[in-house]
């Protein structure tokens, strides 16, 4: 049986799954983008439904099959944890800053590759043992301060910063040290890593210049998320009557009041507040950069994650490669800058198209989540298989956009995504969230290790 088949159609951008699942799965996707959507996403959301407690799940319009789950998805339970619905890089997302910097400053590709190259001296952009030459270095003793504060863990940052991150510190009962997650960590902090991660110059319709970056924990939320794949299997295979291969730890879930499972919600924070400070040590190197090669500021307009487990209305809400999207008045925006109008949702696009600023409308029945990029059509190898390098390079060079590498990394090239316009338009047409700013790619920081 087909399920991607069985779900019943609510309207143009909504799609409902009941017949044969335990729970219902709301799907989000215009037609084109549900005819596209992978026999293997639909078995790995069908497979979610079996997670203990599940409530309910939402797919988002750029989904496609991952790791135990699909990328794109929201699982809400009600007193379980499953770590493959945070995913390997926990707490994976995304900084925005505004800069005072005008687009006729950046019409130079002089100025553009000055700019990549400054960055590039002040942020790594792969491995942490190759560091760059003024990449901000933590001692071991701050890492800990910072894996259990987040930005707390510095007097000097101000709070009109703090209450742009969607979380300044997540938080932890009880510190735990990884040392294999603080080995990989450490040289790490600040730097942005391989695959879809980036640091990118745009600019907008007004002529206003902007940076986003899209990096996560690094070495240490991976190293953190494969040790409980780990110990969870054997805990798995020792409680249960259904046993695993190592082949199939990523369907492991934990009571969240087992020990195992207050451990692991425990060490995701701690990874969190690690992406958090990775987050903001770049966007501060970004900021001097900026300054040094266009005389302007910069300052951040909004970060978020959408790799993460957070409680929410009772229930642990996980997402992966989902976006929270709290509307106005959500209780968890009392207080904040955002009570009135609900907090930015930054959505990138790929290497080649528009990203996206959006504000959350009826976004609750999306479990307050939209997407979190525009999803991947095609593998990375499979890329590499097919695609002409020359000819992305020409693509990238007639849309006018620098990249940091000789070469376009052809596995990340707009070929290998989703049209970002359809999967916004889905948003929109569901009236999950409005556009409110659209912005251009103009210079583009790879990472790579």
């Amino acid at each position: 049986m087909s399920f991607k088949y069985a779900a019943d159609r609510i309207s143009d951008y909504e799609w409902l799954l009941e017949r044969g699942v335990t729970k219902p799965i709301s799907v989000f996707m215009n037609q084109n983008l549900y005819d596209q959507s992978e026999e293997e996403m639909w078995r790995q959301a069908i497979w979610a439904t079996n997670i203990p407690s599940v409530e309910k799940i939402v797919i988002t319009p750029d989904a496609h099959a991952g790791a135990g789950v699909p990328v794109g998805i929201v699982v809400a339970t009600r007193d379980h944890i499953a770590p493959c619905a945070a995913g390997y890089d926990i707490s994976c997302g995304m900084v925005l800053l505004k800069t005072s910097v005008k687009a006729e400053a950046i019409s130079s590709k002089e100025h553009r590759r000055a700019w990549i190259e400054a960055v590039e001296e002040r942020v790594a952009c792969g491995m942490g043992t190759h560091q760059a030459i003024s990449q901000k270095k933590i001692k071991p003793k701050m890492l800990s301060e910072i894996l259990q504060h987040g930005l707390d863990a510095f007097d000097f940052v101000p709070s009109t910063v703090k209450e742009n991150f969607e979380c300044k510190k997540h938080e932890v009962v009880s510190y735990v040290r990884y040392k294999r997650a603080e080995e990989r960590g450490l040289p790490s902090l600040g730097s942005i890593g391989q695959g879809n991660h980036f640091c990118e110059l745009q600019q907008d319709s007004e002529g206003n210049v902007w940076v986003m970056i899209h990096t996560g924990s690094r070495g240490y939320g991976h190293q953190i998320a494969t040790d409980f794949f780990n110990e969870g299997l054997e805990w798995w295979n020792s409680s249960h009557s259904m046993q695993l291969g190592r082949g199939q730890k990523e369907l492991i879930s934990f009571p969240v009041d087992s020990d195992i499972g207050k451990r692991y919600y425990n060490a995701m924070n701690q990874a969190a507040n690690y992406a958090i400070t990775n987050r903001f040590l770049i966007a501060m190197a970004v900021m001097e950069a900026t300054n040094e090669v266009f005389e302007g500021t910069a300052e951040v307009f909004y970060e978020i994650s959408h790799n993460l487990v957070q409680i929410e209305n009772g229930l642990y809400v996980h997402r992966k490669g989902a976006t929270r999207a709290l509307s106005a008045g959500h209780s968890l925006l009392k207080g904040t800058l955002y009570e009135k109008t609900g907090h930015p949702i930054l959505i990138p696009g790929s290497m080649g198209t528009s990203s996206t600023v959006l504000i959350p409308q009826d976004s609750e029945k999306s479990l307050y989540s939209v997407n979190h990029g525009c999803g991947r059509v095609m593998s990375r190898g499979n890329a590499k298989r097919t695609l002409n390098q020359d000819i992305v390079n020409k693509e990238m060079d007639g849309l006018d956009i620098l990249c940091n590498g000789r070469n376009i990394p052809i596995d990340e090239s707009l070929h290998c995504y989703k049209d970002i316009d359809e999967v916004i338009n889905t948003v929109e047409g569901a009236n999950l969230a409005k556009v409110s700013i659209k912005l251009y790619p103009r210079a583009v920081i790879k990472g790579s290790d």
